[in-house]
């Protein structure tokens, strides 16, 4: 703290000088105290809007949501999957067809067991992409997978069925022809639970 020697002067004289002075003793406490407002102001960037979120915060968020992005085998994987549903799909179809009117397609060699294993093969594979699905997809895509292993039962469930109507001596044509109805709805219900499981992974259907 700085004294100031009171100096006497007459009457008229102007205080102006002892005015002076106290402003300029001050003064430099006053800025001393500015600049640490100013510091506090500067490192609390995000006072002013403190829901928005940190770097550390964002790069999380994206690593997270890199991680759920399907790896490169997935992708692979993926695709031989959702082409094999619809092949099972459109031979269920043409099987229909072939009872319907009695015209057998001719890339059928035996039309009963080639459904039977490309309906084996579409269910094995969709079975085996969600068990190979990471921890953190499995957790993230949790409503999606209980989807897709419903909808992959069913096929199980309506493939049986005509393993059994197939392996009649004598199969009933208006019972087959019901039961391969429920197989191609269930396999493309199943492809159609494949191509959501896919696009929520970051995968282009084909």
């Amino acid at each position: 703290m700085i004294l100031l020697n009171k100096v006497n002067r007459g009457p008229n004289e102007s205080d102006d000088r002892r005015g002076c002075a106290v402003i300029g003793n001050a003064s430099p406490a006053g800025q001393r105290g500015g600049g640490r407002s100013g510091a506090r102001s500067g490192a609390g960037g995000r006072a002013g809007n403190p829901g928005a979120p940190s770097e550390t915060e964002e790069m999380k968020d994206f690593e997270r949501g890199f991680a759920l992005q399907a790896t490169p085998d997935q992708v692979s994987q993926f695709q031989v999957l959702s082409k094999n549903t619809e092949a099972a799909r459109k031979q269920a179809h043409d099987f229909l067809h072939m009872i319907e009117t009695g015209a057998q397609p001719p890339e059928f060699s035996d039309p009963a067991d080639d459904l039977k294993d490309a309906v084996q093969e579409a269910h094995d594979g969709s079975k085996e992409f969600a068990q190979k699905l990471s921890q953190l997809q499995k957790s993230s895509f949790k409503a999606l997978t209980k989807k897709l292993a419903k909808a992959n039962a069913d096929v199980a469930k309506q493939g049986q069925a005509f393993n059994q109507e197939a392996g009649r001596a004598k199969a009933d044509h208006p019972s087959m022809a019901a039961i391969l109805k429920q197989l191609e709805e269930a396999l493309a219900n199943l492809r159609a639970e494949q191509l959501d499981m896919g696009k929520a992974m970051g995968i282009q259907s084909q």
